[in-house]
């Protein structure tokens, strides 16, 4: 990582936590805007984010590290559903005229 701030270059953990805190503020927001059910749109955002990773396999990441992000991917999934919970603890309800 030649461009990378010092403070990552130091310790791999730094941007690792930030992708994860990233990612549960991006599911958190996807949670608190849904009209739908909550944890099943979350569950439909997961799959969305983990098949789009497979983009990496075709640049040459091996297919166990794609098959493997899937537990990141879920703990940003539920960690950012447990904020959007804390946030806006009921999804917004469709109103009789919206489709």
């Amino acid at each position: 990582m030649p461009f990378a701030p010092p403070a990552i270059k130091q310790s791999p953990y730094v941007g690792a936590t930030a992708i994860i805190l990233l990612g549960a503020l991006g599911f958190c927001i996807a949670g608190c805007l849904t009209k739908v059910d909550r944890f099943k749109h979350l569950g439909m955002v997961f799959l969305g984010v983990w098949v789009t990773g497979l983009i990496n396999v075709t640049i040459g990441q091996p297919l166990s590290t794609w098959l493997a992000s899937s537990v990141s991917v879920a703990y940003m999934a539920i960690l950012g559903g447990w904020l959007a919970y804390v946030f806006a603890p009921t999804s917004i309800k469709v109103k009789a005229n919206d489709s």
